[in-house]
């Protein structure tokens, strides 16, 4: 669901609408165009599969994954500087003519909008994903995708593998990819990817422009058939891996994996790190639980009955006889904890052996 503020009902006389004060924490920008109003289908009671799968859901894995790549490398200044953008948030109550609708999260839309508030205000970008260009066209993203093909032809020409740097920030790319393959995410990456460039003002602007993956309708991680079956997604191909499965025996770009997960994995401040017996992995996720469990109550008022007439239960925040046994699912606190837990600690050593098999990351040290 999109808000579109027309300049007809405008007071600034344009298709903009400014906040007295800037409503997402950790960003300054105030007038938006667009937002986008998300329920966390695929991670929420409302799922349109199976109860088990309702049972199953924590509406906080997406914002979760924002966090942590945001968390790997948080962009300086804007769009152009290196480091990792997100689309900001805010959970919210969404009324549509006075009936409560449930708890929403209002969210920054990736678009050419966005790329200018955190960026250069005045330039053109592409921002492009499953299914073309947003905005722009992909022809920059082409020419990328033929440069990859052409460094993975010629591993060791140095030239190569810098015309594919010049146009990806590849920091930001192996820590999008390893958010992903971390939670081994379902409906990706064919599907729901966005990245967004800079276009060049002519000919003659010669600045480096590079393109930037971020986080996008992630709700699908930790899917429940790829965890069980240890899927490898370093195997991963199409969409958004496009670039990685042509690079991935290219030398440069294994030691790039290296030097990123040597960061994330093993040193202390890593998103995945281990000290001294603690994840610092599930310490993160257990600051988004604690940013969205004051809304639960509200959230199980509104849409907990969704599945009693099918399961008899009413999902709410605990309730040890929703699903009795389970430790996976059930009530919410059970099914975070459950996340927090197993799930991320167990999916650390999966993926890391995946990476170190592959050669893109080094072994926890002994």
């Amino acid at each position: 669901m999109r808000i579109i503020f027309d300049a007809k009902l405008s007071v600034l006389g344009e298709d903009k609408f400014v906040f007295d004060d800037a409503p997402f924490s950790g960003s300054a920008v105030k007038k938006f165009s667009q937002l986008q109003l998300r329920n966390p289908t695929h991670d929420s009671w409302l799922i349109k599969w199976t109860a088990a799968e309702a049972a199953r859901s924590t509406s906080i894995r997406e914002t979760w994954m924002r966090s942590v790549h945001k968390e790997m490398n948080p962009a300086s200044v804007g769009a152009e500087q290196p480091g990792n953008l997100v689309a900001h948030k805010q959970w919210i109550h969404l009324y549509i003519n006075g009936l409560h609708w449930g708890i929403y999260e209002m969210t920054e839309r990736v678009d050419e909008d966005f790329a200018r508030s955190y960026g250069d205000a005045f330039a053109d970008y592409d921002v492009v994903g499953n299914g073309g260009a947003r905005d722009g066209d992909m022809d920059a993203y082409n020419q990328l995708l033929g440069l990859c093909t052409t460094a993975a032809a010629n591993p060791n020409d140095h030239n190569a593998w810098e015309a594919v740097t010049d146009m990806l920030d590849c920091d930001n790319y192996v820590d999008y990819l390893l958010t992903y393959f971390y939670t081994n995410a379902g409906d990706w990456p064919g599907n729901n990817w966005r990245a967004i460039r800079r276009r060049p003002i002519d000919e003659n602007d010669q600045r480096t422009h590079k393109f930037k993956f971020l986080v996008w309708d992630a709700e699908r991680s930790f899917w429940p058939s790829f965890i069980s079956s240890n899927r490898n997604p370093v195997n991963l191909g199409s969409g958004a891996a496009t670039i990685h499965s042509r690079l991935l025996n290219h030398p440069s770009y294994k030691t790039a994996w290296k030097d990123r997960t040597d960061i994330h994995f093993h040193s202390p401040s890593g998103v995945y790190a281990v000290n001294n017996g603690v994840h610092a992995a599930k310490n993160s996720f257990q600051t988004t639980m604690d940013d969205y469990v004051q809304t639960i109550y509200t959230e199980s008022a509104r849409w907990g009955d969704n599945r009693k007439g099918s399961t008899g239960t009413t999902f709410t925040f605990d309730d040890p006889s929703a699903f009795a046994g389970q430790s996976d699912r059930g009530d919410w606190k059970r099914t975070t904890e459950y996340h927090r837990d197993t799930l991320i600690p167990d999916q650390r050593d999966k993926i890391l052996t995946h990476l170190v098999n592959a050669g893109l990351a080094n072994p926890d040290p002994q």
